[in-house]
């Protein structure tokens, strides 16, 4: 049960940091100010902001060590949204045909 939760909430803060619309003016401004000033700092956050499979590194980490220090109640919230997502995707595809 601990592995699937990993891995729900980690695919769930992935998808909301890289993919979301909510966080798309924040993905958008690390990328113009990584165009207008190029640092370590701005071309690591512009390169795993838009990268899933970059993110997903990162977010399995902090998913880690929540799920270590047994804050679960992040991690539901994570998971919640990864499995709504796949749902809403499920219907919408099904509904199209």
């Amino acid at each position: 049960m601990e592995l699937l939760l990993f891995i729900l909430a980690t695919a769930g803060l992935t998808w909301i940091l890289v993919l979301s619309s909510i966080f798309r003016p924040f993905r958008e401004y690390i990328t113009r100010k990584n165009k207008a000033k190029k640092n370590v700092l701005n071309s690591f956050l512009d390169g795993i902001l838009n990268c899933e499979g970059c993110f997903g590194v990162w977010a399995g980490g902090v998913v880690y060590v929540l799920q270590y220090y047994k804050i679960e109640i992040v991690l539901y919230c994570f998971a919640g949204s990864f499995c709504s997502l796949f749902l809403m995707s499920l219907l919408k595809a099904v509904a199209r045909k």
